[in-house]
């Protein structure tokens, strides 16, 4: 065994006096170790404390002794100001001064003592100033734990403690803190409206439960810590299950038959509730949840991480969790969302190597996850990662994803892509038929219908884009009017689950306000968007909503002339789309046969060259060519590389006369021909190097 002189010099004190006393003391703690940095257990040693004022070098006012013993993990607790005074008077200290703490240990449990730390005192004794000047308890720096008796040695009950300040600081809606220690708690912690826990940390390794931060070991078989008020916080503390595995959770935040708001828990790591709920969030009875931050807070091994509830009457909506971990092992569900919107995760990690039903998995409910990140490294590959039960929509999940089964049967937008899942966007595209307006006879809108009263109709030019014409409609007083898509148009709904939500609306400008709405035929009936204001100016006028499928839906803009006057209401972009995702002014493309165009159609046009040869070599990305030259011409793109698909037409435009191009197996010409002044001449590929004459110009 090394001496004690030079074993004392490597004691490490791990924590600071900052905790008042309701006697003329305070709470000083540390941890014993030797000099491999093991903790010295149920060990007697001597300690000798020190005030020191205005200077670190000053000599000290006071100076007490203690004789004192290290519990089961090497803690070491006293009060100052209890000691065997061998200088000054405690009660005498003016805190109001610059003050600092001087110790000295014999590890030996004598008087031959060795400095180990001189720290300055920065809040503790404080309140005891604060008392002594007339300040009311709690009012200005809070209340502690071990004022009201909490002893924190892991094997107290404190319990009866923790309900006693809670209560206290009830009274004046102020902080209880947590010292550095274990505190045996045995019933359910209640935390009421402006009550906070505030610890010193959660100790120095993440990946076990420390013993030097503020720890609270849970015996008892509810939830560790409920919270039913507002404006709460719970921050620096490890709440751990020590109940057997017969604890139902955490902490849950419940608001039952009220309103809970503006919670805020932060560095808080839960741990070990392997049949409960490391933490919950759930309203009932016409309750709400709301408003509420939640910043790294951890849970490592539990039945649910984190769990949103609500009952058909309540809400759980807008809180926000920041860069949140579950991980470790024995998860049914990582996150399980059972109801609530507008929920927000941002930097979440979910990644237990496994989960029995899955990692995220959303029942009912709405969630936003940004720059989220979701793993399991031996999850089951029949069990998903993500999941999205049938009646859900509008969620939408981004971030990096390990790879897994992704099932989303409701209607949400899963942007996390992995070498082995996937999901899809919704389409933007408008699916309006006619969204130009076009109206070639002047007599009626291809693919829409006017049910109702107008006096006039006219088609203008373009005014918002460069293609979408403007209807102008004349409506006279009580006239009404309904512009939908014709019954053969309708934008037609299929099987997936993203044509059960349908937004659509219209561009509208109108003096009248009231007047001009869109219309649908809901699953729960019919219903309306919001009236254009009537201000004059462009708005649009649409609506998201769920889509009958037994009517096939039906999407409409309705004009209700009740202001005693003809108004003029002016209409442009329809537009239409399925799912969650906004629909777009941009027009799709045109990838199908028997589609209907509106508007401009550009053909390509390329120029070429008469080979020697006659065999015509033409690119494929354009369809109209102008030909120079004057050899003649006895093959167009023959070779297998160099096709046009079979369909495709093009059209010869030559520049000069006297071409002669001849019939034969590779151009099926009506008859040999020769061309004139500007000559053409219009070919249908058959798709194997062979073409069929459509016209021609001679």
């Amino acid at each position: 065994m090394q001496k004690s002189t030079f074993y004392s010099l490597l004691i490490v004190l791990l924590s600071m006096p900052i905790l008042v006393s309701a006697q003329e003391a305070f709470s000083y703690q540390a941890v014993v170790r030797d000099s491999l940095g093991d903790v010295l257990p149920n060990q007697v040693i001597g300690l000798r404390s020190s005030i020191i004022q205005n200077q670190d070098f000053s000599p000290a006012i006071y100076i007490e002794e203690h004789d004192i013993s290290t519990n089961d993990y090497g803690v070491v607790n006293l009060k100052v100001g209890e000691g065997i005074v061998s200088l000054g008077n405690f009660e005498n200290i003016d805190w109001g001064l610059k003050s600092f703490l001087k110790i000295e240990i014999d590890i030996e449990g004598g008087s031959n003592y060795t400095l180990t730390s001189v720290s300055e005192i920065l809040s503790a004794p404080k309140a005891i100033y604060a008392e002594r000047a007339g300040k009311i308890d709690g009012t200005r720096f809070g209340l502690i734990v071990t004022d009201f008796g909490a002893v924190g040695d892991g094997e107290t009950d404190d319990t009866d403690a923790f309900e006693a300040a809670l209560d206290s600081a009830l009274i004046y809606g102020c902080k209880v803190f947590v010292p550095v220690g274990i505190y045996k708690i045995t019933r359910t912690l209640i935390i009421q409206d402006g009550v906070s826990l505030i610890g010193e940390g959660s100790g120095s390794d993440p990946l076990e439960t420390p013993y030097n931060g503020s720890l609270i070991w849970y015996y008892g078989n509810d939830f560790a810590i409920k919270i039913n008020g507002h404006n709460t916080r719970i921050e620096d503390v490890v709440i751990r299950d020590k109940s057997d595995e017969q604890a139902k959770g955490g902490i849950i935040i419940e608001a039952d038959g009220r309103l809970v708001e503006s919670i805020h828990l932060s560095e808080v790591l839960i741990s070990g509730f392997v049949n409960g709920t490391g933490f919950k969030l759930e309203s009932k009875n016409a309750g709400g949840i709301t408003y509420s931050t939640f910043d790294n807070v951890r849970i490592r091994h539990g039945n649910i991480g984190i769990h949103l509830v609500q009952d058909n009457t309540s809400f759980v909506n807008s809180n926000t969790w920041n860069n949140c971990q579950v991980s470790g092992g024995a998860f049914d569900y990582g996150v399980y969302i059972d109801g609530g919107n507008n929920n927000n995760f941002n930097g979440l990690i979910v990644e237990p190597y496994t989960s029995i039903s899955g990692h995220f998995y959303v029942n009912k409910g709405q969630v936003y996850g940004s720059e989220i990140r979701i793993e399991g490294a031996q999850q089951d590959e029949t069990v998903p990662l993500i999941y999205f039960d049938r009646n859900t929509k509008n969620s939408t999940l981004t971030g990096v994803y390990a790879g897994g089964l992704t099932i989303d049967k409701g209607n949400n937008f899963i942007n996390m892509r992995s070498g082995r899942a996937i999901h899809y966007k919704n389409s933007s595209f408008n699916k309006f038929l006619n969204a130009t307006f076009f109206m070639p006879d002047d007599l009626a809108i291809p693919d829409w219908d006017l049910d109702g009263s107008y006096e006039n109709l006219t088609i203008l030019e373009p005014e918002l884009t460069e293609i979408h014409n403007v209807l102008k409609l004349e409506i006279p007083s009580g006239g009404k009017l309904r512009l939908e898509p014709s019954p053969l148009s309708r934008p037609k709904i299929k099987e997936l689950s993203i044509y059960d939500q349908v937004n659509f609306g219209f561009h509208v400008k109108t003096d009248a306000p009231e007047m001009v709405y869109a219309f649908t035929n809901a699953e729960n009936g019919w219903t309306r968007s919001t009236f254009h204001s009537g201000g004059g100016d462009w708005e649009f006028v649409g609506m998201n909503a769920a889509v009958d499928r037994n009517q096939q839906g039906r999407f409409a803009l309705e004009i209700d002339n009740n202001t005693g006057s003809t108004q003029n209401v002016y209409i442009t972009t329809p537009t239409l789309n399925f799912g969650n995702q906004l629909p777009t002014l941009d027009e799709p493309p045109l990838f199908s046969s028997g589609g209907q165009l509106y508007g401009l159609l550009i053909d390509a046009f390329a120029v070429a060259d008469i080979p020697n040869n006659g065999f015509l070599d033409l690119p494929l990305s354009a369809n109209y060519f102008e030909v120079n030259g004057i050899n003649k011409v006895y093959r167009v793109n023959h070779v297998t590389a160099n096709r046009f698909p079979r369909g495709s037409v093009i059209t010869l435009l030559f520049n000069n006369p006297g071409v002669n191009i001849y019939k034969s197996g590779y151009l099926i010409l009506n008859a040999n021909m020769t061309t004139g002044e500007n000559s053409s001449l219009t070919l249908i590929s058959n798709g194997n190097g062979t073409w069929r004459e459509v016209s021609r110009n001679q």
